[in-house]
């Protein structure tokens, strides 16, 4: 009774995450989501959203549930999903959702090789010009995306590649103290008395940078900075004793994850814990089922 229940749940939440997709993207291509304007006159899609990043959280939160249930029901369409929903994150032209989504993508690339290597049917000759291959395509895409040393992102048309632009320019010319500032996690270097004992949420005009007042965009060194060494560490060392129970293939999602949260303030939404804790709820639920039975 309970695996039947299980089962029903599993294709209720891929029918609710394909539904979630699609009604973005009718809405995208009907033309009728909302619009966010910066302050230069470049616009982002935000669709039903408040804010471009997050219907690109949501969309991604999409995609990695996807690739959890989908899984394990061994449903076929998730790439068509996965299409469409990489299509409406490039549309907001959100790098950090951008960088999550290439990580997974990476990550589910890499499990699914390392699947085929064990099985042997490929010769060794094969696995090294397909990593030269790969090697030509990442320094070709390199030398095409890198900005030249006036680069100007108000004086260029504005889409996710030159968003790209942008950040590798940062990057390059402001280096880690000028990615810091763009997260606005300088207040970690000029406020470390805090990484000890916490400073609380909220009452961002506390730490202003370059003018603006905004929060540390970082879930995990904004909980560090908020709540001190203490609170943290305890925290991790309660993810980690969950995180053990991931099996192979949930990893692409829970890395990826965590990766593009150091970017992005993530850890209010309940989606995010939701994936870091799926392979315990589903390890809880089979150990249930079993006493049950």
């Amino acid at each position: 009774m309970e695996d039947n229940a299980s089962f029903s749940f599993r294709k209720r939440m891929i029918l609710l995450i394909k539904a979630n997709i699609l009604i973005q993207l009718l809405i995208l291509l009907s033309g009728r989501g909302r619009i966010f304007t910066e302050y230069w006159g470049a616009t982002r899609y935000m669709g039903t959203f408040n804010d471009p990043n997050q219907l690109a959280f949501f969309i991604f939160m999409m995609l990695l549930f996807g690739h959890l249930y989908m899984y394990e029901a061994k449903d076929r369409s998730y790439p068509v999903f996965y299409a469409a929903g990489l299509f409406i994150v490039l549309k907001t032209k959100s790098t950090g959702i951008l960088l999550g989504i290439a990580l997974f993508s990476l990550l589910v690339l890499i499990w699914f090789l390392i699947r085929v290597w064990k099985t042997g049917k490929i010769p060794v000759k094969y696995w090294l010009i397909g990593l030269a291959a790969s090697a030509l395509f990442i320094g070709f895409s390199l030398y095409v995306i890198w900005p030249p040393a006036d680069f100007d992102v108000t004086l260029v048309d504005y889409n996710m590649l030159t968003r790209i632009q942008e950040k590798i320019w940062k990057l390059c010319h402001g280096g880690l103290g000028g990615m810091l500032l763009d997260r606005g996690a300088d207040r970690l270097l000029q406020h470390p008395e805090c990484l000890l004992y916490g400073a609380g949420e909220g009452g961002f005009d506390r730490y202003p940078y370059n003018g603006i007042t905004n929060e540390l965009h970082s879930s995990f060194f904004s909980v560090w900075f908020c709540y001190g060494i203490l609170p943290a560490g305890l925290l991790l060392y309660w993810i980690g004793s969950k995180l053990r129970q991931t099996r192979s293939y949930q990893w692409c999602a829970v890395l990826a994850l965590i990766a593009e949260s150091f970017l992005l303030v993530n850890y209010r939404q309940p989606m995010f814990w939701m994936i870091l804790l799926f392979a315990a709820a589903e390890k809880n639920r089979i150990a249930l089922g079993r006493e049950a039975k």
